[in-house]
């Protein structure tokens, strides 16, 4: 296969290129973009994806900057943004088609399914019909799990990367966003105020009447409580604090880059959950336990706590057996344990575990699942997903 690959810029580029790359799949770069305005970051554009290309010897091909078509093909659809970027596809797609079946490719396909804010179907609708049209094949991916990742990659290579889609129209709207966020933040900033004087006041009145934990006591509504990890990843919801202002408001975490100002510290807690609870049965009873670590003492010795309490005093043991799967059968007991002594003041316990035909780590782990807390009632995915992004090392009980 010989594939002409439409690049929207480099940094949508970097994922496509490594992975059809590790296929062994001859890549050529298709630079059509006539949608850009104005042409000076057009310019800018083309400057990046030119620049990383030649140091890593991709070829690549740039189409002429003609503005024109674009409006002649997008202006009848202004109002409609799905319309308009289903035109602007369309275009692009066609030319590199058109190129490809007079230059010897077979196949074309494009880097714009990397971004989760493009219409995925509607790219690859669009992908197939040029390439039909032009006899030749469409090669289409959905590259949105490498977003992430391709941020990283070209903010590591500073890389430009703008701040909207690439058209006037989009130029005009993300503006206008920016307008409307920066309303909300100042009316947060009015409504913190307000909030402020309000706290004084209650203050005062928990000075003359005493504290009372009721008092902070609040609702959580079950319908605002999130029962899967957003995707991409990064398009979670981030709260921002002025710490001068007392301002509150609600972002999306991949902005976290314009609250970062050189000379700032950013901590990034590696931890990954352990599968600390452990669902087992009480030897002798069969009663069921559920154990959670918490803390490792020494090798194979936890700080645990244990469910039921009260059926679990020192000297009693338990086992659990290894989730079921196709390799193994619910009855295989993989760990045994012993609780040897009272640990805390809440109801921790000192237990020792003993793994049965395998290491303690592997026992642990086959016996063990990621202890979700007991608001997230509805997950059934994967449970890598509750890991944090940046997680590495296994210490935690909870995501950290």
């Amino acid at each position: 296969m010989r594939l002409l690959l439409h690049a929207c810029c480099g940094p949508c580029s970097l994922e496509p290129v490594r992975l059809l790359k590790a296929r062994g799949i001859d890549v050529t770069l298709a630079y059509c973009n006539p949608n850009i305005h104005p042409r000076d970051e057009f310019a800018r554009h083309w400057s990046t994806i030119e620049d990383w290309t030649a140091s890593e010897g991709i070829p690549i091909i740039g189409f002429p900057y003609t503005p024109t078509d674009w409006v002649k093909e997008v202006a009848p659809h202004a109002a409609n943004r799905q319309e308009r970027c289903r035109a602007c596809y369309r275009l692009r797609f066609q030319k590199v088609a058109a190129f490809a079946a007079s230059h010897g490719f077979d196949t074309i396909g494009t880097t714009l399914s990397v971004s989760p804010y493009q219409f995925t179907d509607i790219i690859r609708e669009e992908l197939e019909a040029a390439a039909a049209q032009a006899g030749v094949k469409a090669f289409f991916e959905d590259y949105r799990p490498y977003y992430p990742e391709a941020t990283r990659r070209s903010r590591q290579l500073g890389m430009y990367r703008q701040n909207y889609c690439g058209c006037a129209l989009s130029q005009i709207e993300a503006e206008q966003e920016r307008e409307a966020r920066k309303a909300a933040k100042q009316e947060a900033q009015q409504a913190a105020t307000e909030r402020d004087l309000e706290m004084e006041q209650r203050v005062a009145s928990y000075a003359q009447a005493g504290l009372s934990t009721s008092d902070f006591d609040y609702q959580l509504p079950s319908e605002l409580i999130a029962q899967s990890p957003a995707f991409p990843r990064d398009s979670c919801r981030l709260l921002v604090l002025d710490k001068r202002s007392g301002a509150v408001t609600h972002e999306v975490f991949r902005d976290v880059i314009d609250h970062i100002n050189p000379g700032d510290l950013l901590v990034a807690n590696e931890t990954r959950v352990m599968p600390a609870r452990l669902n087992g049965f009480k030897t002798g009873t069969g009663g069921a336990v559920e154990i959670l670590l918490l803390k490792e003492r020494e090798r194979g010795l936890w700080e645990c706590l244990v469910k039921p309490g009260r059926r679990l005093r020192p000297g009693a043991q338990v086992e659990f057996k290894i989730t079921p799967g196709p390799l193994a059968h619910s009855d295989q007991v993989v760990l045994r344990a012993q609780i040897k002594e009272m640990a805390g003041t809440h109801g921790e316990r000192l237990v020792a575990f003993e793994p049965v035909g395998m290491s303690l780590d592997d026992a642990l782990h086959a016996a063990g699942k990621v202890p979700l807390p007991p608001y997230i009632t509805q997950y059934t995915g994967d449970p890598e997903m509750y890991q944090t992004v940046f997680a590495r090392k296994e210490h935690s009980a909870a995501a950290p």
